[in-house]
């Protein structure tokens, strides 16, 4: 097993769009979103994208961002392509809606080991993030760091994801602190140094706990798992991977569900059971 992944993450009850307001509708997706909770998230948000983008060009955007949100945590690189390959209107060029589109183009081009797109994507978003609020550009750092480390360009991810922690830390997004921390701890065991790894990781899953990140707490739980089958503690990754796919399986990440199912396999095989 040589790979573990990386956040940047995401549902809702929607019962009817008619009364409701597309601020309020898109609150409640979005608080579920950032859960991790995804089974009904992404039909909830369709419905949502096509009530109220009829009606609005900055709602649909806001929606489709949201989707996009969705199945990029589902590594669902080209469906984000075709959905974000429109411009967005020039009227919504002073919001966040073209920066967080180049985001989520280069975290799909990541996906597909398109790397060059992936960079040039985050460039632009680089340059979109200097008027926006500190949070953008966290996003932003996390997503770029996620590149480096697939590039083996350690230095760089760790800069990057040191400067988020600080950025977090500094203004107050225990969220984004928690992201930070576990795709720290991601690039820590790309180097094998799987000891370091794990205290980054408690200190990841703590702090998603804390703040109800499931989809989060889910794959930390299937990584950790993941540095103990490489610590030789098949024991401790057998439980860590099961608790990693039963987590994951719940939120709706079949994929990494997937993955841990078989880290708990080679966790068997290892114990020659």
């Amino acid at each position: 097993m040589r790979c573990c992944f990386s956040f940047a993450f995401l549902l809702v009850v929607l019962s009817s769009n008619g009364c409701r307001s597309p601020e309020k509708v898109y609150d409640t997706i979005k608080r579920e979103v950032d859960r991790g909770e995804f089974n009904a998230t992404l039909s909830e948000t369709d419905k949502a994208l096509r009530h109220y983008g009829a009606q609005n060009e900055e709602w649909e955007w806001r929606f489709r961002l949201l989707k996009a949100r969705i199945l990029v945590s589902r590594s669902q690189g080209d469906e984000v392509l075709s959905l974000l390959g429109p411009e967005p209107p020039s009227a919504l060029a002073s919001t966040e809606i073209p920066e967080q589109r180049k985001l989520y183009q280069g975290i799909a081009h990541r996906y597909k080991q398109e790397f060059r797109e992936a960079e040039h994507d985050f460039e632009e978003a680089e340059r979109l993030a200097v008027s926006l609020v500190p949070r953008y550009t966290c996003l932003l750092l996390i997503a770029r760091a996620a590149l480096w480390v697939d590039e083996k360009k350690y230095d760089r991810a760790q800069a990057d994801y040191r400067n988020t922690l600080a950025l977090a830390r500094h203004n107050s997004l225990p969220a984004v602190e928690a992201n930070a921390l576990a795709d720290l701890a991601r690039l820590t065991t790309s180097q094998s140094h799987f000891d370091e790894a794990l205290d980054l990781y408690v200190a990841a899953l703590k702090l998603a706990q804390l703040l109800e990140m499931n989809g989060n707490a889910a794959t930390i739980l299937g990584n950790v798992g993941w540095n103990y089958f490489e610590l030789g503690d098949f024991e401790a990754s057998l439980d860590f991977y099961g608790r990693g796919a039963q987590a994951s399986e719940k939120s709706g990440l079949r994929g990494y569900s997937a993955y841990w199912f078989s880290g708990v396999a080679n966790s068997y095989l290892a114990l020659r059971e």
